[in-house]
């Protein structure tokens, strides 16, 4: 995470899958890129992004985390 004045960006190591890009999209989170060399999510979240998307958020982390899917 690096955070700034006015925004968070929060980058997450998962492999990509449309499922992920689907459910980011249709939650209107802000999606930076794909990195496919270090195979990372780059996601630029505001406070009320945060908030707003604090489920979607906490499985992106566990699922970043190695946890249940």
């Amino acid at each position: 995470m690096r955070a700034k004045k006015a925004h968070l960006n929060l980058e997450a190591r998962l492999p990509r899958s449309d499922d992920m890009d689907k459910r980011l999209g249709d939650a209107g989170v802000d999606v930076l890129a794909y990195d496919k060399r270090y195979g990372r999510y780059k996601l630029r979240l505001d406070k009320d992004a945060v908030g707003k998307h604090a489920e979607l958020l906490s499985d992106v982390l566990r699922r970043a985390r190695g946890g249940a899917a």
